[in-house]
């Protein structure tokens, strides 16, 4: 797929899953949508987007996570997008996702940052931030169990932490022996017929990583 002309940094690529050939990048130069399977690209919004979510309850809205103007929502499949920044103050965001019209965020540890969810669709937000995360250790992925929206992952630099109740209480799990941090998460329970149980994936510096017992082990992926 080529680059966006011009976007010298891409932060996210996020694939349209109700549309083919439809791709998102959020970039240095901003929010940018191909319909070409990324031939093309239009700019749909200035600001720098790091992670994005599509709400399968109903199509066409997609929430956005932006360093530079909090939350933003669309509701016209990316034509345009508003933000949804009720009740925050910190508004360079690092993470998001949801299940089942509950949304996870998390904003840098700048000023009043940490993790937060909302049960209205973003109308409005409560802090949910582990009380044992460090106050300086910013949450750089948040994923959400597609099997059980009750569960709920985080992971920073150096550390995963779940929730089995919507972020009420947490506990911490386990990372790959060999890997210094953690720098991407995916939670595959529930997603596939044949992964009913807690499957984690880890992005790490020295490779991905897999662990089926919710983080009590993990082995190196195999590649074919």
């Amino acid at each position: 797929m080529p680059s966006p002309p011009g976007a010298f940094r891409a932060y996210h690529w996020t694939l349209d899953p109700e549309h083919s050939g439809t791709v998102f990048a959020g970039t240095g130069l901003g929010l940018l949508k191909s319909a070409d399977a990324g031939a093309t690209w239009r700019k749909i919004s200035d600001d720098i987007v790091e992670s994005m979510a599509f709400d399968p309850a109903r199509e066409g809205r997609i929430y956005f996570a932006s360093a530079t103007a909090g939350l933003l929502s669309s509701l016209d499949d990316g034509e345009t997008v508003h933000p949804v920044n009720q009740g925050f103050s910190n508004r360079n965001f690092t993470s998001f996702d949801g299940r089942d019209g509950t949304l996870y965020a998390s904003s840098a540890f700048e000023r009043n940052g940490g993790l937060f969810r909302s049960d209205d669709q973003g109308g409005t937000w409560q802090r949910i931030t582990p009380s044992a995360l460090p106050i300086d250790e910013n949450i750089l992925v948040t994923a959400v169990s597609p099997g059980d929206p009750r569960m709920v992952y985080i992971a920073t630099a150096h550390g995963i932490q779940k929730s089995g109740d919507r972020g009420v209480t947490w506990r911490a799990l386990r990372i790959p022996a060999l890997a210094e941090r953690i720098t991407d998460l995916t939670v595959l329970s529930g997603a596939l017929p044949l992964e009913p149980r807690p499957v984690l994936l880890a992005g790490t510096p020295v490779g991905l990583f897999r662990s089926d017992n919710d983080g009590g082990t993990w082995t190196r992926a195999v590649y074919l």
